[in-house]
């Protein structure tokens, strides 16, 4: 069999041509296209990563803020606590000592009262008996009685003079008369001794 070698030539100048315009219209395009979906693709999944990052970032600040808010509302529940703590512990000071001072008030009034009380009773009682005794002394006096009852006095008093004249002072005066001390009161004790003997 002989071969043609113009044709063997067309066919690979064909196959050349048919190469290049492949590689020049179909395959460059296609090349250029999938090179293209890649770059996508790649700058799809750096934006990807970028926001994951981005959100990431956004969660750790969220947590940290979480974080810090909390131990800021722990902080001011402390302080909170501790006020009311001082303000509970300042009231019940101030009620005390309100209560306290009203105690004392109270038993000062009542103590003030009850020595009112007891002036009132004992001056009632004295006006009593000295009413009582009036009466009884302006039924039962008369003239004689009462004349009787100034000589009967007049006399126990000389004699209480004379007996303290006799007696010897306590200081050791040689004129009981002259003596300064106690002569007052053993006189007064001389007359309590003769009203009551009266």
């Amino acid at each position: 069999m002989l071969i043609d070698w113009f044709t063997v030539g067309a066919q690979a100048l064909n196959f050349l041509i048919l190469v290049w315009l492949m590689k020049r219209f179909l395959y460059q395009p296609v090349l250029d296209a999938i090179d293209a979906r890649e770059q996508r693709i790649a700058q799809a999944l750096a934006d990807a990563a970028q926001k994951q990052a981005q959100a990431q970032q956004e969660r750790d600040a969220f947590q940290q803020k979480n974080a810090d808010f909390d131990q800021q509302r722990d902080t001011q529940h402390s302080q909170l606590m501790d006020e009311i703590s001082l303000e509970r512990q300042r009231l019940l000071d101030e009620a005390r000592q309100a209560a306290n001072t009203l105690q004392l008030k109270r038993q000062e009034a009542l103590l003030s009262e009850l020595q009112t009380l007891q002036h009132d009773i004992a001056r009632h009682s004295r006006e009593e008996v000295l009413a009582m005794a009036n009466k009884v002394l302006t039924d039962l006096a008369d003239t004689t009685l009462e004349a009787r009852m100034v000589e009967v006095f007049t006399q126990r008093l000389r004699e209480l003079d004379d007996a303290a004249k006799a007696e010897p002072t306590p200081c050791g005066c040689a004129a009981p008369s002259r003596c300064h001390r106690n002569s007052r009161p053993r006189f007064i004790v001389r007359l309590q001794t003769l009203c009551r003997l009266n």
